[in-house]
């Protein structure tokens, strides 16, 4: 049975990302397809071997990664659809399977929930900065203008003089408090990484505004779709932005008074899942193997 399950999860995660791919979204039957699949799955094993403990880990495990999925979902890091993907996971890998265990040298926490999420925080944030150096190169000129354009803001170049002055006076504390060149060239390397991030920042603002945003049909629109400014209609407020992308009655709503709206696309992240699931299932917890 656990080599069908594991079959099960990939099939998922493999019809996952062509979707996403295809269509930039998966369909919520085939994550709500395989939560009950993977619940149905182990509550069988539960009634066949009498031990309740399989159906419980499933249970408990899509109800933490529920909670995790609705707080990536809600502070814009993943979309629905990868939120119900994760819960997918839960239910159908809860444990690590016995068989991979046995012929496989992995490193784990023993629990497979959290060595994956930990998997897909790191595959992820990987991923995302390959996909943002692709899109920077593919639209460099537009890319140098925006970049340009959100420097010049006020409130940018505000805060980069307070980053010039916080990394300054931190590193001329460190230089008097500690001793060790070691510790000192710690907080040397952390001051430039607060620095690096704050670039970084607005290059990710540049590149979403060049590559990101683009002007579509309302014909074209479709349901969990981000349109990204307020709507009115003859002083009427038609739609208003709101974090988790327009519902089914709004988008008829914006179809019936507007011809084209501005949308924000996001990544296309099932192939991240697939990579982190693949990992932790084959090899553990990735950051166990960077810790001496």
């Amino acid at each position: 049975m656990e080599i069908l399950i594991i079959a099960l999860v990939f099939i998922y995660l493999i019809i996952s990302v062509i979707s996403d791919i295809k269509t930039t979204e998966i369909p919520d039957f085939l994550n709500y397809s395989f939560i009950f699949i993977g619940i149905f799955i182990y509550g069988l094993k539960t009634l066949v071997t009498n031990d309740n403990s399989f159906f419980l880990s499933s249970i408990i495990t899509v109800g933490i990664f529920f909670a995790l999925g609705i707080i990536m979902y809600y502070t814009k890091q993943w979309g629905g659809a990868d939120s119900k993907l994760l819960m997918g996971l839960g239910a159908l890998i809860p444990i690590y399977p016995g068989v991979l265990l046995n012929n496989f040298s992995l490193k784990t926490t023993k629990f497979l929930g959290l060595d994956l999420f930990i998997n897909l925080l790191v595959v992820g944030a990987v991923y995302s900065l390959l996909f943002i150096i692709y899109l920077v190169i593919k639209n460099r000129k537009e890319f140098r203008k925006e970049f340009k354009k959100i420097y010049q803001k006020k409130e940018v170049k505000f805060l980069e003089k307070i980053m010039w002055i916080s990394i300054i006076l931190i590193n001329i504390f460190g230089f008097f408090l500690f001793q060790n060149s070691l510790q000192k060239n710690f907080v040397l390397t952390i001051s430039l990484t607060l620095l690096l991030l704050n670039y970084l920042t607005i290059s990710i603002k540049a590149i979403e505004k060049v590559s990101m945003y683009k002007t579509i049909s309302t014909k074209r629109l479709r349901v969990g779709d981000y349109v990204t400014k307020e709507l009115r209609s003859k002083n009427k407020l038609v739609y208003k932005p709101i974090v988790h992308g327009i519902n089914e009655k709004q988008m008829k709503e914006i179809k019936k008074h507007f011809s084209k709206v501005e949308i924000k696309d996001g990544i296309v992240f099932a192939p991240v899942f697939l990579v982190a699931t693949a990992i932790t299932l084959f090899f553990g917890n990735i950051i166990l193997y960077l810790l001496p």
